[in-house]
């Protein structure tokens, strides 16, 4: 039962491991919330996302939700076998106008 012995040294490693992935993930959603209102054009999405030092990518899908536009900031925390990314999601009307909004967490690995 070694493996229960080393359990509390895990969860801890993995709370170290994820607080920057935490802060990330606090980071835009505030930033998001206070600067890109819905409405905004897709230049003026292009510029807030530029001058906090990302780019604002073009797309990704998951159906079965419409197109996004996206900013990813990879590798920010670790779990076992696994590691997560902060994800930006921004959706554009057929006017060109931020419809919505999403911060995730995303997970890639076992």
């Amino acid at each position: 039962m070694l493996w229960l012995a080393l359990l509390p040294w895990l969860l801890a490693l993995g709370a170290c491991a994820s607080s920057d992935l935490d802060a990330r993930l606090a980071y835009w959603q505030q930033e998001t919330a206070r600067g890109l209102p819905l409405g905004s054009s897709l230049s003026e999405a292009q510029a807030f996302f530029s001058a906090r030092g990302a780019t604002l990518l073009c797309c990704v899908r998951m159906p079965p939700q419409a197109e996004r536009h996206y900013v990813l900031e990879r590798r920010l925390g670790q779990g076992f076998m696994r590691e997560y990314d902060v994800a930006v999601l921004v959706e554009f009307s057929p006017a060109g106008r931020v419809a919505s909004l999403s911060v995730q967490r995303w997970g890639v690995g076992w």
